[in-house]
């Protein structure tokens, strides 16, 4: 039988509260009768003034609901219960009743406070591996999770002193990170909501995530589970895991964290951890929604800005130089036998051991989709720099604190062509260039299931084998690796080059000076690695050429050894000639 202490615990409870709703209500003939926590809890679940009434009543449910929960914590902690199952039943229908009776009541969440500890011990006991996949512990803990996340909803006083402690106990020991390591779907959304009530508003706590060993192995976890959540429907539970999730960055992004928890977030040995590669996912959506006519967010202030492009630049600059040396490797230009391709300074990264000739870096599906990514968020940037500007209010329509006003504000264009790599000195327009020649050279194009040039089919068997190496799947294939690590690559590089050029004579003569345009030109065809390729090279040209009459004549020097076909392709015409 279960312990008779938190049956009669339970049973006083109830049959206060059973008096205490007889004595608020309207009927007044009605006869008084117990009744179940469960049926309270469905009638607090709904009524807000019987949660104000039972929180200052007479006599005060507290001591008695104090008593239930110090009950329920010394039954399972001493593991002396004979049945598991009402006790578990016992526990679920306090954890409901608790739930809703400090939903929006700060009074009452004050009181309540006082017994977290025992439910924080409780979770500790039912997340432990003994428990995992059984249903009632399953349920306890989500319920005793709801509990706790209502306790510290909108309390800044209460989430303070919750998150403080919740922080300060090492990793191994800390319940957030076993809840959101839960199986249970509904438990981890209930573990993210907890998460985003305590840090929401509050710089103070979203900085944690980088600046304790807790809170960044919490930051880990949660960026594992929204990668497994990524493709899921909206309507299912993993989806509704992954907007809460998102949410929960994406303060965090607006706070200005994201350079913090990046570097933070890098793994000796990794030119690129998982973790980075998800977060420069989230932050390339949170970009991208800046770019809706309805955005979610207020946007990035001018300080979050200056640091986020900056370090956006630095990782560009990174993770090409890796790219170059890469396939220099890979084709044999290397001839230092002793340089590795991951000496080149990545943030928060230590060099990759040197692989032999023609065999391809096993970092390199990996560090070509950060790049990705990165070219990604830089395009958004760009793109939302330019809708500000056109709507930009006037000086004294400005809004904002007066330290937002008074920081300059930052052109992320203007500043991508000023910057310089930190190695080899060149502009970020010549490194960009660079990349597209490397590429071009490396990636044959794929034009309807085939490739351009057979005799570059080398090239792609290797990168097969590469993935099967470095993502562990037997079965992939060339075109396997070109969607995880290399598809839109190009595209992208191409895109942000027509941005950077768009207007700009200095840009569109450094483009010349160092052969871009015969680079772009080659890119103005169909590459299904690459969707979209052609129309964004073509525009790019467009940039290129508009009013520069000395770009226009590096053009019509050019002519094409081949004959355009209907489909957009260059076909043999033995009679014509080239430059």
């Amino acid at each position: 039988m279960t312990s008779p202490s938190i049956t009669l615990a339970k049973r006083e409870l109830e049959d206060i509260v059973s008096a205490s709703v007889y004595s608020w209500s309207n009927d007044r003939s009605a006869v008084p009768s117990p009744g179940s926590l469960d049926v309270f809890s469905q009638r607090l679940a709904s009524d807000s003034a019987l949660r104000v009434h039972l929180g200052c009543s007479l006599p005060s449910i507290w001591p008695a609901l104090g008593r239930v929960w110090s009950a329920a914590d010394a039954s399972v902690t001493a593991d002396d219960s004979e049945d598991i199952a009402e006790t578990e039943s016992a526990i679920v229908s306090a954890g409901k009743f608790t739930r809703n009776l400090v939903a929006g009541v700060p009074s009452n969440q004050e009181r309540v406070f006082e017994m977290e500890p025992h439910m924080r011990r409780i979770l500790r006991h039912y997340t432990s591996w003994t428990f995992e996949g059984q249903e009632g512990a399953v349920l306890v803990t989500r319920i005793l999770v709801q509990a706790i996340s209502n306790i510290v909803t909108d309390n800044d006083n209460l989430r303070t002193k919750l998150w403080s402690s919740y922080l300060s106990v090492p990793e191994e020991q800390s319940i957030l990170i076993r809840l959101l390591a839960s199986k249970d779907t509904r438990t981890l959304l209930s573990s993210v909501i907890l998460i985003l009530n305590c840090t929401h508003g509050s710089n103070e706590k979203m900085s944690s995530f980088s600046s304790t060993a807790t809170g960044y192995r919490i930051l880990v976890t949660i960026l594992d589970r929204l990668e497994k959540c990524l493709d899921a429907p909206e309507t299912t539970e993993e989806g509704k895991v992954f907007e809460l999730g998102y949410t929960l960055l994406s303060n965090t992004f607006a706070a200005g964290f994201f350079p913090d928890f990046y570097r933070r977030l890098a793994i000796k040995g990794e030119l690129v951890s998982p973790p980075q590669t998800t977060l420069l996912k989230l932050m390339d959506s949170y970009l991208q929604g800046s770019l809706s006519p309805t955005p979610a967010h207020g946007g990035l202030s001018r300080a979050s800005k200056k640091e986020l492009g900056c370090i956006l630049a630095d990782l560009f600059f990174s993770y090409s130089a890796f790219l170059h040396k890469a396939i220099r490797q890979f084709t044999g230009e290397v001839e230092d036998n002793n340089q590795s391709v991951g000496d080149s300074e990545l943030p928060g990264a230590s060099s990759s051991p040197l692989l032999p000739s023609t065999s391809l870096d096993l970092h390199m599906p990996a560090v070509c989709a950060a790049l990705v990514l990165v070219v990604q968020c830089i395009i958004s940037m760009s793109l939302s720099e330019d809708v500000e500007v056109n709507v930009s209010p006037e000086p004294e329509q400005e809004h904002g604190s007066d330290s937002e006003r008074s920081t300059p504000k930052f052109n992320l264009k203007s500043f991508l062509l000023s910057v310089t790599s930190p190695d080899s000195k060149e502009g970020l327009i010549e490194c960009l260039i660079d990349d597209l020649r490397q590429l071009e050279a490396f990636l044959p194009r794929i034009q309807f299931g085939k490739n351009v040039d057979d005799a570059r089919g080398a090239a792609d068997a290797d990168l097969s084998e590469t993935s099967d190496n470095t993502l562990g799947d037997a079965a992939s294939t060339g075109a396997d690796v070109d969607t995880k690590g290399f598809a839109y690559l190009k595209r992208d590089l191409v895109r942000l080059l027509g941005i950077l050029c768009h207007e700009n004579r200095d840009a569109q003569g450094r483009v010349r000076r160092c052969g871009g345009i015969t680079v772009v030109m080659n890119l103005c065809t169909v590459d299904e690695r690459n969707p979209y390729l052609r129309e964004h090279a073509i525009f790019t040209l467009r940039n290129l050429l508009h009013k520069n009459a000395e770009n226009q004549a590096v053009v019509n020097e050019i002519q094409p050894m081949e004959a355009w076909g209907e489909s957009g392709i260059l076909h043999d015409t033995p009679a014509a000639v080239g430059r």
